[in-house]
């Protein structure tokens, strides 16, 4: 079975999926049309972000005190996330 994670939502909440192997390939995208989804850019902007996570004002402690904004990239069959103060 593969453990498939959504990206953070507003309040930073992720969702699991448990997908069996099986399944997987029905999903699969080429590298190719990966990276069309997905380019490299030299300086994303916040409206480029795939999801944001914003600091808890609570008592709760956390990594970081900003928001923070993620991309996914994918270049050369590779693909990886991003992140940035944003």
């Amino acid at each position: 079975m593969a453990i498939v994670t959504s990206v953070p939502d507003q309040e930073g909440k992720i969702s699991l999926y448990d997908i069996p192997d099986g399944d997987l390939s029905r999903y699969a995208i080429p590298s190719d049309k990966a990276a069309q989804m997905f380019p490299k850019k030299d300086a994303p902007t916040r409206d480029d972000a795939v999801a944001t996570v914003k600091p808890k004002t609570d008592g709760d402690v956390q990594a970081y005190a900003y928001e923070v904004c993620y991309y996914y990239y994918c270049s050369g069959g590779y693909c990886w996330w991003e992140w940035w103060y944003c």
